[in-house]
């Protein structure tokens, strides 16, 4: 989108018509013009927390003996302790 807005502009079209024409909020099209003319030619990298981070040397160590990624959850909750609904009941009801 960076290389679209940057042409259009270039071409001598406002940016309220850049935003119409692409179907854009023209605030995002003037933050696009502003970042441009300060010399950036994409949009930056977000860095963003994950909510697994915490857990990667953990979950590299259960990828690592062989777990697939589906199996990755249930064997940490297991190590947990932690029980599905289903069986916590069933330990009830068979005492």
């Amino acid at each position: 989108m960076y290389h679209t807005i940057k042409t259009l502009l270039a071409q001598g079209r406002s940016q309220r018509e850049i935003a119409r024409d692409l179907g854009m909020c023209r605030k995002t099209v003037s933050r696009i013009a502003r970042a441009l003319s300060e010399g950036m030619e994409g949009p930056g990298e977000q860095v963003r927390a994950k909510v697994l981070d915490d857990y990667e040397e953990e979950i590299s160590t259960y990828h690592g003996s062989g777990l697939s990624a589906v199996l990755i959850p249930g064997s940490w909750l297991r190590s947990t302790g932690w029980m599905y609904p289903t069986q916590a009941l069933h330990g009830v009801w068979n005492g």
